[in-house]
């Protein structure tokens, strides 16, 4: 990908967020123990980190994600907001970052739906990047195929956030 705006879009999918009582604020930790979700990398910050590096591969970020309950509030705080404020903390300029994610959509499933739902809306994109973590990829690709406007685009382009951390800074692979 050396062409400076390969893509219509870069498409972020969301990632669990957790709430920091030191801080007061939602965070997305690289790595969630057992207890919390299963072992599994999910990568939250890292995925910020990487739309950063990728930037300049498309004119606008799609954020995804569900939602968590504040535990001070307990209102619902939508994860693709919290993540695009992560996303434009790293330098990313605010009006190229755009939150498409429902606090309705919980799962991977939902986000596809909102992508689809988005993309209806904006037929102009034809070329998208996802940008997802290893562990998320296969499962991510077989329910972006079955929403038929994600898989009638002229291009998908997956994108593992490992790879690109990799890619930019050797320090990641340990």
């Amino acid at each position: 990908m050396s062409k400076q705006t390969a893509f219509d879009a870069l498409v972020v999918l969301g990632a669990v967020m957790r709430w920091d009582k030191k801080s007061r604020q939602w965070t997305f930790p690289p790595v969630l123990n057992r207890e919390e979700y299963g072992g599994r990398l999910v990568l939250g910050e890292w995925r910020a980190t990487a739309a950063y590096i990728l930037q300049n591969f498309a004119p606008v970020i799609l954020v995804t994600g569900g939602s968590n309950i504040h535990p001070e509030t307990s209102k619902r705080c939508s994860r693709a907001t919290e993540l695009a404020k992560l996303i434009i903390k790293f330098g990313v300029p605010k009006n190229k970052v755009v939150t498409i994610g429902k606090i309705s959509a919980s799962n991977t499933a939902g986000n596809v739906a909102n992508l689809g739902k988005y993309l209806e809306l904006h037929p102009e994109i034809k070329r998208i990047a996802i940008l997802s973590p290893r562990f998320q990829m296969p499962r991510a690709m077989v329910m972006h195929d079955r929403e038929p406007i994600i898989k009638n685009l002229g291009e998908i382009k997956w994108i593992e956030v490992e790879k690109t951390l990799i890619e930019w800074n050797s320090g990641f692979k340990t």
